[in-house]
């Protein structure tokens, strides 16, 4: 999904955070840029524990996550150059499966590994583009890769 994708909010929270961006971007005399992140990971955040012990689909779907790391380099980023009236994805370019990535995730804590049931679609799932900020404004992701970010 890149930021031109059409916006299809299906939960309360995705339709809020729509109204948001359109409130953004039309208040007048403003120019905001946007950033949208992907699951978090860093300090408190360790996802081991989001799927420890259960059951849950999709597990051939990649991830989408990001660590807090490259969220506080994007936004630095921004604030040095703001573009002003521009959205970014913030996504680590590597997208494990997650019947990969959340039981080696739960095994690093010592807690139950996940089973993930198959899904009826084959396919990586909804996997979020986060390179326009790279191309645009040269930003390199310092973990660009899941399944070795510092969890901690």
């Amino acid at each position: 999904m890149k930021e031109t994708t059409p916006r299809n909010p299906v939960t309360n929270s995705g339709r809020v955070l729509e109204e948001l961006e359109d409130w953004l971007h039309n208040l007048p005399g403003t120019s905001v840029d946007i950033l949208r992140l992907a699951g978090l990971v860093g300090p408190g955040r360790h996802p081991g524990r989001f799927f420890a012990g259960k059951t849950a689909p999709d597990g051939e779907h990649g991830v989408n996550l990001v660590h807090l790391e490259d969220v506080i380099g994007a936004i630095t980023l921004l604030l040095q150059a703001p573009k002003g009236g521009h959205i970014y994805n913030i996504c680590a370019p590597a997208h494990p499966a997650r019947n990969v990535f959340y039981p080696q995730m739960a095994r690093l804590l010592g807690l139950e590994p996940p089973q993930f049931r198959n899904s009826l679609d084959s396919g990586k799932g909804k996997i979020i583009d986060g390179s326009r900020i790279c191309n645009e404004l040269g930003f390199e992701y310092q973990y660009p890769d899941p399944l070795v970010m510092p969890l901690e």
